[in-house]
């Protein structure tokens, strides 16, 4: 990867875990969450029209849209629920553990060719991300836990990872067929859509006042984080491999990690600290590579 793109992709990383940890903080992190929303639609509306009537769309890209958004849809409502139970520094790198499962299937696909160096990177990142999923017990207990639905937050946040999975892949096919605010945009809104259906026959309208009311800035900041911290990745998917784009992005865990244990006085364990710089190392060498 070049340099720039690099940068771009870690930028994307630190605009993501700064909404992490502020939907962490909420009351109701699906609320919280669907009301930011609101906003993105809101706030980013002017932008989206002038796009839409100067930028052409690849009819294609539609289908994308609806894929994606549905994608993003399981992505919003079991990441709010793994942050109602369970901690930032373990939810946020189960939920960003990708790369791993995204090489080998474009690998195994044939959709991407990487170097030994990216390769190893990749490795590196990973390494460094199943050490903190799998801190507190052995993998195939941990795992039975999961499966059984046992640890309901490591639970949701495994689906919230095979929703990234999913939703990485068609990103990056409709990275060349439309502008990349554009479909943040209407993937958003279609997401918006389905979200809809399940806030507002779960939750009261009481309880929405309440979210806003005391988080009002937290949710209007992280509705312009959402968006732009996204549009970044999907217009670096244009030109760099998938498989680079969602390791280097992984800096984002390290960023989640500090901000889990400096802000919100999580316990400081060394384990989640070392895989820290593993990950971060890894992320160098794909930078080389």
């Amino acid at each position: 990867m070049e340099i720039t793109q690099v940068a771009l992709v870690v930028l994307s990383g630190f605009l993501h875990s700064i909404w992490n940890f502020l939907t962490k903080k909420s009351v109701d992190k699906l609320v919280f969450l669907y009301i930011a929303k609101v906003f993105e639609l809101v706030i980013f509306f002017p932008l989206f029209f002038y796009l839409l009537r100067s930028t052409y769309i690849n009819p294609k890209a539609y289908v994308f849209v609806v894929l994606s958004g549905i994608a993003n849809t399981v992505y919003w409502f079991s990441l709010s629920k793994a942050y109602t139970y369970s901690d930032l520094s373990l939810v946020y790198p189960i939920a960003r553990s990708a790369p791993a499962f995204i090489a080998i299937i474009a690998i195994a696909l044939g959709i991407e060719r990487l170097t030994l160096t990216g390769l190893m990177g990749i490795i590196l990142v990973n390494s460094g991300v199943f050490m903190i999923t799998f801190e507190n017990g052995k993998f195939l207990d941990k795992l039975q836990e999961i499966v059984r639905f046992k640890d309901i937050g490591v639970s949701f946040a495994f689906l919230t990872l095979l929703s990234v999975i999913a939703y990485s892949f068609i990103d990056k096919q409709a990275s060349i067929l439309i502008n990349p605010i554009l479909y943040v945009y209407l993937f958003e809104f279609v997401s918006f859509v389905l979200l809809s259906f399940i806030v507002l026959k779960t939750k009261s309208a009481q309880l929405l006042e309440t979210e806003f009311r005391k988080n009002s800035l937290s949710i209007i900041a992280s509705a312009i984080l959402i968006v732009v911290s996204y549009a970044i990745v999907v217009f670096v998917m244009r030109t760099a491999s998938l498989s680079y784009i969602v390791s280097v992005r992984e800096v984002g865990i390290i960023f989640g990690v500090l901000e889990g244990v400096l802000f919100l006085k999580e316990p400081f364990q060394r384990r989640r600290i070392i895989a820290s710089i593993i990950i971060a190392l890894g992320i160098v060498i794909i930078s080389i590579a």
